[in-house]
């Protein structure tokens, strides 16, 4: 998708998510991945949280928080209101590559990424 951000810029969309009411979550970009929290399409943060690709983007069932996986082995979690960072998972370490895709389990209490 093609978010028009101003007159000036235009930006590809690589993910994009509705979190909370009007809250969504949107990254962009190629190595560097740059994530926005927007509401009513005006941007009110912005982070860069991620060394490589955004792979996937999930918001929990409740709405009250969101995950970001990437390529870069890691997934945080962000407040889904407010945008701060609440948490994170690593692989590290381990026999993954990147991480793929990520989902909330259904009381939004676990997440599951292959």
């Amino acid at each position: 998708g093609i978010l028009h951000i101003s007159q000036a810029l235009l930006l590809i969309v690589t993910h994009y998510v509705f979190v909370h009411h009007n809250v969504a979550v949107f990254t962009y970009g190629t190595w560097e991945t740059r994530i926005h929290i927007s509401y009513f399409f005006q941007f009110i943060l912005h982070f860069r949280d991620h060394s490589n690709f955004v792979t996937c983007i999930c918001c929990a069932s409740d709405g009250s928080k969101f995950i970001i996986v990437s390529s870069d082995k890691k997934g945080l979690t962000y407040d889904g209101k407010i945008g701060d960072k609440i948490g994170s998972i690593s692989t590290e370490g381990g026999q993954i590559r990147s991480i793929y895709a990520v989902s909330w389990s259904l009381d939004s209490k676990h997440v599951i990424f292959y």
